[in-house]
């Protein structure tokens, strides 16, 4: 019975200190990746601002479903292998340069924008830059961003797909 009540305190003082840990992490964090592709600048902005094939080579993603615009922007939803779903909203359109993307309504788990910048490199290929701007109320979440997941996480995960739909491999600069 006494090891029963040690294990019972020892879990909930690691689930204080996980929460003590992200209470005093920041709200927001940026982070940043970049990838150079064997690709011209507009054969990669088709990529990254064409929605409905995203599926076709984003492996997270099982499904997209175009949303009414709002003031003009594309909207979509996007739906994961796990059923979770992201409202998102493509707020500055500059093809085939820039493309500002912003999450709308986690719940209270995340939200923010990336930044894509597409610029050409070397003789016909591009650079890829993803700078995320997030904000992550709950601290519980907030710990795991930080020291579990990663802040770059996902931006590494969307580069490396993306690489491999041209049949690249993804080397990441930071």
């Amino acid at each position: 019975m006494r090891w029963v009540i040690i294990v019972v305190g020892a879990l909930l003082a690691i689930v204080i200190a996980v929460f003590a840990v992200g209470a005093t992490l920041p709200r927001q964090h940026q982070a940043a990746l970049s990838i150079r592709l064997h690709q011209p600048p507009r054969v990669v902005w088709s990529a990254v601002s064409n929605h409905a094939d995203d599926t076709a080579w984003r492996p997270e993603l099982k499904a997209i479903k175009q949303l009414p615009d709002r003031n003009g922007h594309a909207v979509w939803q996007e739906t994961d292998k796990h059923g979770n779903t992201l409202e998102l909203e493509d707020t500055v359109v500059e093809p085939p340069k820039k493309l500002v993307r912003e999450v709308h309504d986690t719940g209270n788990i995340f939200s923010g924008r990336w930044e894509i910048d597409i610029t050409p490199a070397d003789n016909s290929g591009s650079m890829v830059h993803i700078t995320e701007y997030g904000e992550v109320p709950n601290p519980l979440f907030r710990f795991m961003s930080r020291f579990v997941f990663g802040h770059t996480k996902s931006i590494e995960d969307y580069l490396g797909a993306l690489a491999a739909k041209f049949g690249e491999q993804a080397e990441f600069i930071k």
